[in-house]
């Protein structure tokens, strides 16, 4: 009775440690299975393709169809105004175009762009501005520029420089930032100037960044994997926007990681640590199963010690002439006469009792009432 009731409280200490662990399992493999993205930054630099896809920025000025029209390649271009220093510049390099005037008249204003498709759900343009000029009559003084997205116009960005002693440059500047986009595939289109014929504007490009949704291995089917993406997307945007408007871009390529371990690692680390406390418990559990058998096993020994105990043993004679008291003759001991039986020794002492003395043949052979007493009791 005993033993059972303390294998059912071992029974439910597994339990309740078992239990534990196996909520601790069917919680945490959802979560590993929701980290199946995470946000990118990519950096384009204005000479250099996408690193991913290749892409490159387009150049060109609108109503010429020739492929950099109105750009210069900024660290190249020793004519150029502007003369930025290269080691402050992404990659050590910038593109440069300006705005004038043109002799044909208001309609013939030069309107240089830069444009480059991207799939992701961010972009921001950077690029370098004038701070400060001796002249105030040159494209020095102003940066002009306006922005669109898919077609559609967007924020435009303006700076006029103050006069100074000397040429001082603003390098790093976000110069346009679009979040919260759908993510897919989207175009980003730079114009300098304001599209006004009398502003002369300068215009340096130095990269443009865009942030890509980067998917990880996933045990869902294509089918779902489609269908979570819209909602996934809806909840990153939030994200960049509110990241982005404290932070902006980094000037810098943010290699994406291609390493598909990561959300495996995380699967990985929590099965061995709930295998590890598992086999803990199991061991936990062995232990004390084992000390209870023991026990019950000790008890039921004692149990069996006491009951051999409260047997009585019967003396056994080692010689023919010894007793547990006293000793008996020769005459006693003959062949096939044995010890002494009851009714014999009662009838010898009633004997000696009304003649005084020892009717057998041999005297010396009498058993004291005392030796008869001693002598029943063993036997």
């Amino acid at each position: 009775m005993c033993t059972g009731t303390r294998r059912f409280r071992l029974a439910r200490v597994i339990l309740s440690i078992v239990q534990p662990l196996c909520l601790v399992i069917t919680s945490s493999a959802p979560r590993a299975a929701c980290s199946s993205s995470t946000l990118t930054n990519v950096s384009i630099d204005d000479s250099s393709p996408d690193p991913f896809t290749g892409t490159r920025i387009s150049y060109g000025s609108i109503g010429n169809i020739t492929d950099g029209a109105g750009w210069n390649i900024g660290q190249n271009c020793s004519i150029c105004l502007a003369q930025p220093d290269p080691s402050q510049v992404f990659d050590g390099t910038w593109h440069d175009t300006s705005t004038w005037f043109a002799v044909k008249g208001p309609n013939a204003v030069n309107k240089p762009f830069a444009s480059v498709s991207f799939t992701g759900v961010a972009v921001f343009v950077v690029g370098i501005i004038v701070l400060s000029t001796p002249a105030t009559s040159s494209p020095l003084n102003n940066t002009r520029m306006f922005f669109q997205v898919d077609g559609a116009k967007e924020e435009s960005f303006s700076n006029d420089a103050s006069l100074g002693d000397e040429v001082i440059y603003s390098y790093n500047v976000t110069l346009f930032s679009k979040t919260g986009l759908e993510n897919g595939l989207h175009n980003i289109t730079m114009i300098c100037g304001d599209g006004r014929s009398s502003a002369d504007s300068l215009c340096l490009l130095d990269e443009i960044i865009y942030t890509t949704v980067e998917l990880m291995a996933s045990d869902s089917d294509s089918s779902s994997s489609n269908s979570s993406s819209t909602s996934n997307t809806s909840s990153l945007s939030n994200d960049i926007e509110s990241a982005t408007a404290l932070t902006g871009p980094q000037p810098s390529i943010s290699t994406p990681s291609n390493d598909l371990s990561a959300p495996v690692s995380i699967t990985t680390v929590a099965a061995t640590s709930v295998g590890s406390t598992l086999f803990i418990a199991l061991l936990v559990g062995f232990y004390f199963a084992r000390r209870l058998r023991k026990r019950s096993q000790d008890f039921s020994l004692n149990d069996n010690r006491k009951s051999q105990r409260s047997i009585p043993v019967r003396t056994t004679y080692s010689g023919h002439s010894e007793h547990a008291v006293g000793t008996l003759s020769d005459h006693d001991m003959v062949t096939n006469h044995g010890l002494p039986s009851y009714t014999d020794i009662a009838s010898d002492m009633a004997t000696v009792a009304t003649t005084g003395e020892d009717k057998s043949a041999h005297s010396e052979s009498k058993i004291s009432e005392k030796n008869f007493i001693e002598y029943a009791r063993w036997y």
